[in-house]
């Protein structure tokens, strides 16, 4: 059964278990997350841990939060490959969100972006390994997200990532 990460209680770092939280072997291999707060701090520590390449599908709802915007050029100032896909709705939006977040990152998206007509869902992969995907629809209210760490579920993402790059448009 999933473990349940509600936005009150916050996941465990090396500092409180002497450990590598990636290393420990009683993580759920699925972990829901609920809550935009949740999710933040989630996908901070992912964009955090990340030392050779992040996949990622963009989209709705928007995580505006300016910490997850901070991780995200750090990873990409140590030289973690990104890979991301935009709906193509998302990079002609007028949304003041969406429309932020295409201009703070125009400069990298002609190396590191394509477009896709439609994808089903938010998604990150961190160097092959753990995953996070939205359970929330493009549209829906609220944030919820599954974290996978299970490899042949990891490894599932990652196909699907790569079938939607190749099909995407640059």
């Amino acid at each position: 059964m999933p473990s349940t990460f509600d936005e009150d209680r916050s996941p465990m770092t090396r500092s409180e278990t002497g450990q590598d939280p990636r290393e420990n072997l009683w993580d759920a291999p699925v972990e829901v997350l609920r809550g935009a707060e949740s999710v933040n701090r989630m996908v901070i520590r992912l964009f955090k841990e990340a030392r050779r390449e992040l996949l990622m599908f963009v989209g709705r709802p928007m995580l505006g939060d300016a910490d997850v915007a901070e991780a995200f050029r750090d990873l990409q100032q140590r030289g973690v490959t990104v890979r991301q896909i935009l709906p193509r709705e998302f990079l002609d939006s007028d949304d003041a969100e969406c429309r932020s977040f295409v201009d703070a990152l125009q400069s990298r998206l002609a190396s590191t972006g394509r477009q896709a007509d439609q994808l089903p869902g938010k998604l990150v992969v961190v160097d092959g390994r753990i995953g996070l995907v939205s359970l929330t629809s493009q549209d829906g209210l609220g944030h919820q997200a599954a974290v996978l760490r299970q490899r042949n579920l990891v490894l599932h993402l990652r196909a699907s990532f790569e079938q939607h790059w190749e099909r995407a448009a640059p």
